[in-house]
């Protein structure tokens, strides 16, 4: 990577520079210099190479990405003692980090883990084998449902699972000593942990498993929107994050940025963060110099204003609209105006993450975001031709898709099975998603950004009240797992290929097929590649990108 010459020439000639040259100019000054030393993007990025998107980290996600699986367990919930009810809903007594301080007198806590795994109870997807739990500080803990004790003492337990068992995998909490609370909770995955000669135990040290780790080596970029719970997010100022001494990853504020570095620094891979929406200035900043402080000086992090502006599925779009009329861009019904408000926003993000890297000679990698089914969205953020010239890349999620929300479309869809889903996708879908790759590829013409996806894949879902209907959900989750999926994911690479595409960033890593979507490449981590066609149709292409060492 290149060092920057502008900045360390500007530091020395300011002891003979004016008083009028203001702080402000000379953060502009680097700003430009930045811009234009940064133009030369990463190969990994530039060229026609894949990521992924990580799901994110919840107790019916089955990725487990993370060897002490508190991790991804639930967070506390209150239970009256004794009550067959599921939850009271009464609030907890917790501390800053969500661990339990204290509990009323008819209050339990509990937590659950690998919730939708196998519904047909085999050991698919689960944690085989016994697991060590350990926590500092008093109280008593219970397994139940799936969770079995094998053994307990003070301070730990060693559990595991028994998919046969009804009910859920849970963890409950019945008494905690106020002065000396249960905190530092760790569910250790089996074979990470070992017992000590002194009838202790000796703890991992890796926190990722070494599964999860072995799916995300061969992807050159990571994008981390699920992990951030970028859509919908609430957070405002940098004290909102997810912070690394937290019990569960599970919250509404996500993994931390801690996590995140930690990953990418240990793959080599360039991780593509998300700044929420509402972000302040501060948190943008105090963002930018953690990664500028940890990120391997190696990697140059992707930076991305939230997810899809132009969606009016999710909170963004709204705020873009208001904020639009705040500022006097237009009316809060005016669609342009909202795509207008994210551009200008996005560029002073990206002028306090260039200045940040300047400081020690490095740049990150702009990214604007724009809808790939409706090119005019990427024209029109490209309209504010500052934002354009502060962006690297131009992202879009050309999904080839089959969307089913009428009931006369769901009965055509079902008589006409597996072989009808897969003719449509081939004379309809296909072509569809090319043609949208390849106008956004027009739009880009004459300006320096690259084209990438920042999610792409399937889209086969059922839509409103189809989602209750489980003749259609099924048939629509059988099409991804049906093994005519992999040649379809590689003629659509190929497109994206012949449309001049870079990176492409496919969505998802692994998730449950359900009403929701059948979103992952694979339905758990350690799924059989045999019996995961998207991720065969994935891998030829690592192959022939020579994302994958030794094959």
């Amino acid at each position: 990577m290149k060092k920057l010459v502008a900045p360390l020439l500007v530091s020395c000639l300011i002891p003979f520079l004016t008083s009028k040259l203001s702080a402000q100019e000379a953060a502009v000054s680097a700003d430009a210099a930045q811009s234009s030393a940064s133009a030369q993007l990463p190969p990994e990025i530039a060229n026609f190479t894949i990521g992924t998107n990580l799901s994110g980290v919840a107790d019916w996600q089955p990725e487990l990405p993370f060897n002490n699986l508190v991790k991804s367990m639930r967070v506390w919930n209150s239970r009256t003692a004794g009550s067959k009810d599921f939850s009271d809903k009464r609030p907890l007594d917790l501390d800053e980090q969500g661990n339990v301080r204290s509990l009323a007198e008819d209050q339990v806590a509990f937590s659950l883990a690998f919730v939708g795994l196998d519904p047909d109870r085999t050991m698919e997807g689960y944690p085989q084998g016994e697991m060590l739990f350990l926590y500092d500080g008093e109280g008593t803990f219970s397994w139940k449902g799936k969770a079995v004790l094998v053994e307990s003492g003070q301070g730990y337990a060693i559990v595991r699972v028994d998919p046969s068992k009804t009910g859920l995998f849970e963890m409950e909490l019945t008494s905690a000593n106020p002065d000396n609370y249960p905190k530092n909770l760790r569910l250790w995955r089996p074979d990470t942990w070992q017992r000590g000669g002194d009838g202790g135990f000796v703890e991992p040290e890796e926190i990722f498993s070494a599964v999860f780790l072995d799916f995300y080596r061969p992807f050159t970029a990571l994008r981390f929107m699920d992990w951030l719970k970028t859509n919908n997010s609430k957070q405002v100022n940098w004290n909102d994050r997810a912070k690394p001494d937290m019990t569960f990853y599970t919250t509404s504020a996500g993994v931390p940025h801690e996590l995140i570095i930690a990953l990418a620094n240990k793959l080599k891979v360039i991780p593509w963060v998300c700044v929420p929406e509402r972000a302040t200035d501060e948190y943008v900043r105090s963002m930018a110099q953690l990664y500028r402080d940890t990120l391997d000086t190696s990697l140059r992090p992707m930076v991305e204003y939230g997810n899809e502006a132009w969606n009016t599925m999710f909170s963004f779009g709204k705020f873009a609209a208001e904020q639009a009329a705040e500022r006097g861009l237009g009316e809060k019904s005016n669609y342009g105006a909202q795509l207008d408000f994210y551009a200008v926003r996005a560029l002073e993000i990206f002028k306090i993450w260039n200045e940040v890297f300047a400081e020690n000679g490095r740049a990150p990698i702009n990214v604007l975001a724009a809808q790939a089914a409706n090119s005019w969205t990427t024209r029109r953020i490209l309209k504010n031709s500052e934002a354009a010239e502060h962006a690297h890349v131009l992202a879009i999620a050309p999904y080839f898709s089959l969307n089913v929300s009428k009931d006369a479309d769901a009965q055509a869809a079902i008589a006409g099975g597996l072989d009808g889903i897969f003719s449509r996708l081939e004379a309809e879908s296909l072509p569809k998603a090319a043609e949208n790759m390849s106008e956004t590829a027009a739009s880009l013409a004459g300006t320096p950004l690259r084209m990438v996806a920042y999610e792409g894949g399937q889209h086969l879902n059922a839509v409103g009240n189809q989602t209750k209907n489980k003749e259609l959900v099924a048939l629509l989750n059988a099409a991804n797992r049906d093994p005519r999926m992999e040649a379809l994911y590689i003629k659509y690479l190929q497109a994206w290929k012949d449309a001049g595409g870079a990176h492409f960033s496919n969505f998802s890593s692994t998730s449950l097929y359900n009403q929701h979507g059948s979103w992952g490449l694979k339905e758990y981590i350690e799924q059989p590649e045999e019996t995961a066609p998207k991720y065969l149709g994935v891998k030829h292409w690592l192959k022939e990108l020579g994302q994958l060492s030794g094959e």
